[in-house]
């Protein structure tokens, strides 16, 4: 096997832009060359956006545009990148790994983080009605105030930037603040005053979390521009034994790809540290992607997101183009231009109001119409007769076998597993502790766009630690599908089986569910959590059951 080392000052230098252009040849022309391994020297490389290479990418359920990147890694095969225990410490708008068309590809032995990362945060040191003052640290969240509202100014970004959203922590319990909210009301309306250096006073009318004095206030100003990894319409990816510290939005976003193994990946912060986020959005991200989806042995915390979002994409009908051929929309806008289809895939036509499986095609050409919004899918059979304006497709991806296991989530805002995929689902062995629901299955036409439904959950030998914690929580399983039609008795979803879990309860509902076939819940060991928060209301039910639900084996909770 051959093996190549990447100079240092490839990463080291903000002073090597003249080098990126020969630098993205040399890899490239490397990569493609056959098997080999590549070896980064040890020690902290320092990587500039300035520096990388621009490309103008479609990137699903991020921001669109033109990207650097570090590694573009197109059409490699049969690589191994062993990080060989070396930190890449990014600076701006930098994505790290950027993998298309690629086979056979393991990256291994790495830390990735950013010198400035993409939010801010400091100490409350006073709350009153309608404000509360927030300490900063200077000299590593530099702030200011631009008409009446706080903007921060990150040392490797072009201009100062506003905060969309805040969260809270209790640094002596070290998590989000018990019934804490997302703040992006507060992002959008406040007025932000100087009280003396280094102290500013926020006034906002919005505020919804309990703030106390000695609560960390964390600022996000960025929203999802740079992920750690980028993988589209690849095969046989590995990441092994990685740390992420920080990304600038997902940790890591597979598109369109397969056979997908996440080994020993662990979003954390430094030790030591005092930063209150690690990766700004989701650690795992993947869109209509198939074959085996393994997430084993991860510690993922503190981040601005969900764990892990597995999901397909509702495309609305736009029009019948002719006997074997549809237009199509894509949506929401960060899921314009992106391409995840392939010839001989299985496309379900789904009714838009009840998304009740109406037929089948194979495709033949996935073709995009415009950089942005629409394509024309053309299928290898004649359509069945269907009325098409109400009518959104999807991808059914019935070979994907996913393995969450041996995996600990904790601490971090949100939800922590989105299920949304056909297939064989197994999530066993892992720990819980969220803010959110620790498990939700769902789908929708008419936000995200993300289908779809499920036929083949398990879920069992879990711990689910006091999950719900946060003030938007619904209920630790939370199986459902948002319909237009919402009295629709039509299952989405089906063979949803949970049982052998210990489950810690401090939230009612247990379970919230609708239009799921087959649910199952048995076998399980519920403790009551020493603060209930249910306690303060009206006692509803550990089980709240929509429309469209038959069930299988069942237990009594006491």
């Amino acid at each position: 096997m051959k093996v190549l080392y990447i100079a240092t000052i490839c990463l080291l230098s903000a002073s090597s832009a003249s080098f990126a252009e020969p630098f993205e040849d040399w890899v490239r022309s490397e990569v493609t060359a056959g098997e080999k391994t590549i070896v980064l020297p040890k020690g902290i490389h320092h990587a500039y956006a300035e520096n990388g290479i621009q490309r103008t990418l479609h990137i699903s359920n991020n921001n669109d545009g033109m990207k650097q990147l570090l590694f573009d890694l197109q059409n490699a095969e049969n690589l191994v990148i062993d990080g060989n225990g070396a930190e890449l410490v990014c600076h701006g708008h930098i994505i790290p790994f950027y993998l298309k068309n690629a086979k056979n590809v393991t990256i291994k032995n790495l830390t990735i983080d950013w010198e400035y990362p993409f939010f801010s945060q400091g100490e409350i040191v006073e709350v009153g009605k309608g404000y509360f003052d927030v300490r900063f640290d200077l000299q590593q969240y530099p702030v200011g105030i631009r008409g009446e509202r706080l903007v921060f100014n990150n040392p490797d970004l072009p201009e100062p930037m506003e905060f969309n959203n805040m969260n809270v922590f209790n640094p002596k319990r070290g998590r989000l603040v018990f019934k804490s909210w997302d703040e992006y009301g507060v992002g959008r309306d406040h007025t932000a005053e100087r009280i003396e250096e280094g102290i500013v006073r926020i006034r906002s009318s919005k505020i919804r979390s309990p703030l106390e004095v000695g609560h960390v206030a964390v600022f996000q100003y960025n929203d999802r521009s740079s992920p750690g990894f980028v993988v589209h319409r690849c095969e046989n990816i590995r990441l092994e034994n990685i740390t992420l510290h920080h990304a600038a939005a997902f940790g890591a976003i597979f598109e369109g790809s397969r056979n997908l193994y996440i080994d020993g990946v662990n979003a954390v912060r430094r030790s030591g540290s005092d930063r209150w986020f690690t990766t700004h959005h989701d650690v795992m991200h993947f869109v209509e992607c198939r074959g085996d989806i393994h997430l084993t042995n991860c510690r993922f915390e503190l981040q601005g997101d969900d764990d892990c979002n597995i999901h397909g994409i509702y495309r609305p009908v736009v029009r019948k183009q002719n006997h074997k051929a549809l237009v199509t929309r894509l949506n929401h806008f960060q899921q314009m231009g992106v391409d995840t289809l392939y010839s001989g895939d299985t496309i379900g036509f789904h009714d838009a109001d009840t998304l009740e499986l109406l037929g089948e095609g194979t495709l033949d050409q996935s073709l995009n119409l415009d950089a942005a919004q629409e394509d024309l899918l053309t299928f290898k059979e004649p359509l069945p007769n269907l009325e098409w304006d109400n009518v959104v497709v999807t991808l059914r991806a019935h070979d994907t076998n996913v393995k969450i296991s041996h995996n600990h989530f904790s601490n971090h805002r949100a939800r922590s597993l989105l299920i949304k995929t056909l297939g064989k689902v197994r999530i066993h062995d892992n720990y819980f502790n969220t803010q959110g629901c620790a498990i939700k299955i769902r789908g929708e036409a008419s936000s995200w766009y993300e289908a779809g439904g499920v036929e083949d959950v398990e879920i069992y030998n879990n711990v689910f630690d006091q999950c719900n914690s946060g003030g938007f929580s619904q209920a630790t399983f939370h199986i459902h599908a948002t319909l237009k039609h919402s009295d629709s008795n039509i299952p989405i979803h089906k063979n949803v089986r949970i049982h052998n879990n210990r489950i810690i309860q401090i939230f009612k509902p247990l379970m919230i569910a609708d239009h799921v076939e087959n649910l199952e819940f048995y076998d399980n060991e519920i403790i009551r959590g020493e603060s209930l928060w249910y306690k303060e209301k009206n006692e509803p039910d550990d089980f709240v059951f929509g429309p469209g639900v038959t069930k299988g084996r069942f237990q009594k909770v006491e």
